[in-house]
């Protein structure tokens, strides 16, 4: 009798593991990937961030700055930036004293992304007091203004 119990669940469970091994959280990185700097920017109601991203050397560096728009005092804060296909990267405000309404603060952590055009969302979470509270926001890319173009001159006559 335990062992035709046995059996079955031991077979469900080696299912289970097969498909849960076939899984991959993160995407490997393609072989030839140009690595495109780029700024993407949005805004909630109580936020507005930045994220930019530098080429450093071989890689894409992610660097976030973060302006909060309230009027309420906060206890603290973070911001996790998803990317698709990869773990999203959490990014916490160290000196919480710094952020003060409408004050832009660049946050000290950097990390390592494959491209930046796989953002998909920002999530910011924060406290005031003892209410835990969250905004989403989809960000976009700011485009480059156009170089000016200088005024014609006229030649010597």
């Amino acid at each position: 009798m335990r062992t035709q119990l046995l059996t079955p669940l031991l077979a469900l469970f080696l299912a289970i593991a097969s498909l849960a091994g076939c899984t991959s959280a993160t995407t490997p990185a393609p072989q030839n990937v140009k690595l495109e700097p780029a700024t993407l920017q949005g805004q909630s109601e109580h936020w507005k961030v930045k994220v930019d991203y530098i080429v450093g050397g071989e890689d894409l560096e992610e660097i976030t700055t973060l302006q909060f728009l309230g009027l309420e005092e906060l206890t603290e804060a973070s911001v996790t930036v998803g990317h698709k296909g990869q773990t999203p990267l959490t990014y916490y405000v160290e000196s919480i004293d710094l952020l003060k309404t409408g004050q832009a603060i660049t946050l000290g952590e950097k990390s390592k992304v494959l491209s930046w055009q796989d953002t998909e969302q920002i999530i910011i979470e924060w406290k005031v007091g003892g209410t835990q509270l969250k905004e989403y926001i989809t960000p976009a890319k700011i485009e480059a203004a156009p170089a000016a173009t200088p005024a014609p001159t006229s030649a010597p006559k």
